[in-house]
């Protein structure tokens, strides 16, 4: 624990330090996506101008813009702690001043600081803001009738730059992913007598990509398969094989549009209770990496699909442009954005057709899109449910959604009508000629349908209590009575094709 009796002022850095991220970095990525034409002449302001100008400039392009950033939690308790014991904080960075004090009051912060500095006539990083940090010294001095120097104080930082602060401050405070490495570059030095503290990342950006691929979601692509297992062509390798490349095709795929939805949301996810976490919302990854990658994995996917599995390369563009302009246009309109989640369930098993070359059943396509249909509408009832009892107050509006508490019956309704549609659809498919075609003992299918009113019954019994997970595909992954349902139909699939 840092010493703080004889302590009086805390210099505090913000990008990277406060907030896990570059303010700067994050208000261009902002304005490309508000504004993607401006990229040009963002590119070629930042060659002409210098970097104070530059930082003014994108202020200006994004004033009246309110951003949200992860916070680095521990430290601000750790601060609020300093601050308690009668010691004076001040914020000083090298972002645009006014950024500056844009950045503490929509997030909250203002309260902390006693004083806030930023980037006026001159860039402070480095030698700059030592000086500065000087010149606030030598100033709070005078207005609090003190004499304290700089090793009386504490700076906290999270780079390379700050090395040149450090000789001289007192004590430091280190965060950030290059905390362990900038500690050993102090402990070095002279430094190695004066105390150090650390708030280092609690995930590193491999993790965190994972993370963000979300790799639980390749279980929807899982669906590719139905085809092949309800027509039984399960013992033919060669068949088997196309469909798992149509599943690591469309899995690959799926967590590139995951990456640029999260981006894409990430203001909206950072007022979330749960997707605050998530890796880009959260900090760990920057969008531009996530922006690069994505799009790395979107071209390899498309050149091999054309290359070498030509006969899914249409439907799995189509895919990928209806799930891009559901991440930037349909999720915010009602009811449009439920059709489209459900329709793009159903996608993947109309691309398992095509993988096996097997004849597509439109009993199979009804019952999937209602099945889905009431998936979505849970998925989207979840999200008002949870939110209104973890807040205890009606939710005006799920933010990048289109749906508020006032919404939450029609969702109800509107799931368990589509729920019972589906099962009225797959008893249907019993009775029908066609059924005698694939198995010996049909009847026994009545099984499968009384499974089927408890799997998907149970999930919105369990939403109406608020206990169900944002996201219905990783409760339903998880939940050992949801996959012990999918283990029994398919048991009772099997007796009923080949008999008793």
């Amino acid at each position: 624990m840092i010493s703080y009796k004889k302590i009086q002022y805390v210099f505090v850095d913000l990008d990277k330090t406060l907030i896990k991220t570059d303010s700067l970095v994050e208000n261009i990525f902002d304005l490309f996506l508000r504004e993607p034409l401006s990229f040009f002449k963002v590119i070629l302001t930042y060659l002409v101008s210098n970097k104070l100008e530059f930082k003014k400039y994108i202020y200006l392009k994004q004033k009246g813009r309110q951003l949200y950033f992860p916070i680095r939690e521990d430290l601000v308790d750790y601060l609020n702690y300093l601050k308690s014991e009668g010691n004076i904080i001040v914020l000083i960075s090298a972002s645009y001043l006014e950024s500056v004090k844009n950045i503490i009051r929509d997030n909250n912060l203002d309260y902390l600081f006693d004083y806030v500095y930023g980037s006026e006539s001159i860039n402070l990083k480095g030698s700059e803001k030592h000086k500065k940090i000087k010149e606030i010294i030598a100033y709070l001095n005078k207005q609090k009738n003190l004499d304290l120097t700089e090793a009386d104080c504490i700076y906290c930082g999270d780079s390379k730059d700050d090395l040149a602060i450090w000789e001289h401050i007192g004590q430091a405070i280190i965060a950030g992913s290059k905390a362990e490495y900038l500690k050993n570059k102090l402990e070095k030095s002279h430094y190695n007598s004066k105390e150090i503290k650390l708030f280092p990342e609690k995930e590193n950006v491999l993790f965190g990509l994972l993370k963000a691929m979300r790799l639980h979601q390749w279980a929807k692509n899982a669906l590719i398969f139905i085809p092949l297992l309800i027509s039984f062509n399960f013992n033919k390798f060669g068949l088997v094989f196309d469909a798992f490349l149509t599943f690591l095709i469309f899995s690959i795929g799926a967590s590139s549009t995951y990456i640029l939805n999260d981006i894409w949301d990430i203001q909206n996810d950072r007022q979330h209770l749960t997707k605050k976490n998530r890796p880009f919302a959260s900090g760990v990854l920057s969008p531009f990496l996530g922006l690069f990658i994505s799009l790395s994995l979107i071209f390899c996917t498309l050149i091999y699909s054309y290359l070498f599995f030509d006969k899914t390369f249409g439907i799995y563009i189509s895919y990928l442009l209806i799930t891009s302009f559901y991440s930037f246009v349909l999720k915010k309109l009602p009811i449009l954005d439920i059709i489209t989640l459900s329709g793009l369930y159903t996608i993947r098993i109309i691309a398992g057709n095509l993988s096996c070359d097997i004849a597509i059943s439109y009993w199979l396509l009804a019952f999937s899109i209602l099945f889905f249909l009431s998936l979505a509408f849970l998925k989207r009832y979840t999200e008002i449910k949870n939110k209104e009892i973890k807040t205890e107050k009606k939710v005006l509006i799920v933010p990048g959604r289109a749906y508020s508490s006032e919404d939450s019956m029609f969702l109800l309704g509107s799931g368990l009508a589509s729920y019972i549609s589906s099962v009225v659809i797959f008893g249907l498919y019993i009775t029908s000629p066609v059924i005698l075609t694939f198995y010996r003992a049909p009847e026994l299918l009545y099984l499968v349908q009384l499974i089927l009113i408890y799997l998907v019954g149970n999930m919105w019994y369990l939403a109406n209590r608020g206990q169900m997970n944002d996201d219905p595909v990783l409760f339903f992954v998880k939940d050992i009575r949801c996959l012990f349902c999918i283990f029994l139909i398919g048991i009772v699939f099997l007796i009923s094709h080949f008999g008793f």
